[in-house]
């Protein structure tokens, strides 16, 4: 599994390199499918281009990008055709219950399995870890995302199922079974 759980998405350009080293080829080749679930009002639906210009930032283009707003049932073999999802910040509960109101955890799976990237911004972070009921556990810890102070930067033992406490500027990264912190 590769994935990098933030709190403020690549809000800190040191986050780019960081999920620029997943990649075996150029990403600019990369398909991402885009989920703003998380941003349930009106309001919230306003900061949808601010999420999609993170994907621009690591070099994914507009026309690699779909959008998948959870809202039916996602085939699950047509997850291979996206080397990064990329979830939006905003209701962590709300985006869980769609998450598994269309079984997305299945094709999570065959994502993972082909090698895909996740990226999750706050609400994306939570529904990996074990924050919330029902949770895709994926992380065997709890995060608290937008802390004032962060978690000690470095290797992540997730054994006693931790509290991670991420600043804005921080981020989880997954790759394989290296677990770190990183800025």
């Amino acid at each position: 599994m590769k994935a990098i759980l933030t709190s403020a998405g690549f809000d800190n350009d040191r986050l780019v390199p960081v999920f620029l080293n997943l990649f075996d080829r150029p990403v600019e080749s990369a398909k991402a499918l885009f989920i703003p679930t998380a941003l349930n009002t009106p309001d919230a639906r306003e900061y949808v281009h601010v999420f999609l210009e993170d994907l621009y930032k690591v070099g994914i283009i507009d026309s690699n990008i779909d959008e998948y707003d959870l809202d039916k049932p996602f085939d699950s073999r047509r997850i291979i055709d996206y080397d990064v999802v990329f979830t939006c910040a905003g209701d962590s509960q709300y985006l869980l219950n769609r998450v598994n109101k269309v079984n997305f955890g299945i094709a999570l799976e065959s994502f993972f399995n082909n090698n895909g990237v996740y990226i999750g911004v706050s609400a994306g972070s939570d529904i990996m870890a074990l924050n919330l009921p029902e949770n895709l556990g994926y992380l065997n810890a709890t995060i608290k995302c937008h802390a004032r102070e962060g978690h000690e930067i470095g290797p992540l033992d997730t054994s006693s199922v931790p509290l991670v406490k991420l600043t804005d500027n921080q981020a989880i990264l997954i790759n394989g079974d290296i677990i770190e912190v990183v800025e």
